[in-house]
């Protein structure tokens, strides 16, 4: 124990004696001649050395506050957006370096539609870039066509997205609650209600985490809308094509084009409704057969009827005609001999009279 003691007291000492020495040290070192000694006990020197280092910090002052504004970008939720006209003389080496300049950007394309004209060859990227490489791209892009121009805009949605997350926390609560409601709940229709109005709030909350990843991807990834385009030369005008004789040459093969175009889509036309035509003639034709024999049988009976009719007709006729014909004989020999005493009595009466005149 004696030992333990003297070692720890002499560790102590040669510890304090080494700290003397340091600050004796210290306090005699030489003073500069054009040093002066500040009210604080700081030189000049230390003074220029702060100054130095306030210069460096000076020069990096534009990066930091840039830093800061990306920072704060991020933070605020800003989705980004450009529109950009590009006219370029080479179209398809002008797209070549678009795409390169794309993929090593770590973006992609995803949308694109070309179109070609006599007067025009043209094409609609829709490209997506990470935010951080926003900037850096459309500056890249100009370097295809210094005449690009470029309209910039910038959407925030940072209430939204505030307002997104406070009602996703809303609903998670109330999720919590109506699950720790259910397992407390010994009803049937306790536990009905509970889950139907879990399940809308649920719903709630799908929907509004879909929101957010929305809004979280369009963020992250900005988006570029671009169109390239190279004017084509445009063909020359020929003084002597626009004649009276090549107008009506143009005009009769325009209307032989006409015919044939009619001709054409009527064979197709034809050509798509055959088999069609085939089923309804099969079907119909034996249907039509099979009505004509009918109407046929019955026309042939019909006409028979009407024959016997008239035959039937034309016998009692001549059986009344004969009955007629008796009649009248007999009528024309009662007649006959009223005629023959009407003539007899006449020739009494002259008779008489002539007796009575020679009287």
């Amino acid at each position: 124990m004696k030992r333990w003691l003297r070692r720890s007291v002499g560790y102590t000492s040669s510890v304090l004696l080494a700290m003397v020495l340091f600050i004796g040290l210290t306090a005699c070192s030489p003073v500069p001649s054009d040093g002066k000694r500040t009210s604080n006990g700081s030189d000049e020197n230390s003074g220029q050395t702060t100054s130095k280092t306030a210069d460096s910090a000076a020069a990096t002052s534009g990066k930091a506050s840039l830093a800061s504004q990306a920072k704060e970008d991020v933070s605020r939720k800003i989705i980004y957006k450009a529109d950009l006209e590009m006219p370029v003389k080479e179209y398809n080496t002008a797209q070549s370096k678009l795409r390169e300049l794309v993929a090593a950007s770590g973006g992609y394309i995803l949308d694109f539609n070309e179109s070609t004209s006599n007067s025009q060859i043209s094409g609609t990227f829709t490209i997506k870039i990470a935010a951080g490489e926003f900037s850096s791209l459309l500056d890249q892009l100009e370097t295809i066509s210094p005449s690009m121009q470029r309209s910039v805009k910038g959407q925030d949605v940072s209430e939204e997205y505030v307002d997104l997350t406070a009602r996703l926390k809303a609903k998670q609560t109330v999720e919590a609650r109506l699950l720790s409601f259910m397992e407390k709940a010994t009803k049937s229709d306790e536990l009905l209600a509970y889950s139907t109005e879990l399940g809308k709030v649920q719903e709630e909350i799908e929907r509004i985490k879909g929101r957010k990843n929305f809004l979280d991807q369009n963020v992250a990834y900005s988006t570029i809308q671009l169109r390239m385009y190279q004017n084509n030369n445009p063909a020359p005008v020929n003084p002597n094509k626009d004649t009276f004789g090549n107008e009506i040459a143009n005009a009769f093969t325009s209307s032989i084009k006409g015919v044939l175009t009619f001709l054409k889509g009527l064979v197709v036309v034809l050509t798509s409704i055959l088999p069609a035509i085939v089923l309804i003639a099969i079907i119909v034709i034996p249907c039509w057969i099979w009505i004509r024999k009918i109407n046929k049988r019955k026309r042939l009976e019909m006409d028979l009827r009407y024959q016997n009719m008239k035959d039937n007709a034309a016998d009692v006729i001549q059986s009344q005609e004969g009955e007629e014909a008796s009649d009248n004989q007999t009528d024309d020999q009662g007649s006959s001999t009223q005629d023959m005493e009407s003539d007899k009595d006449k020739m009494d009466g002259r008779h008489k009279g002539d007796a009575s005149k020679d009287n």
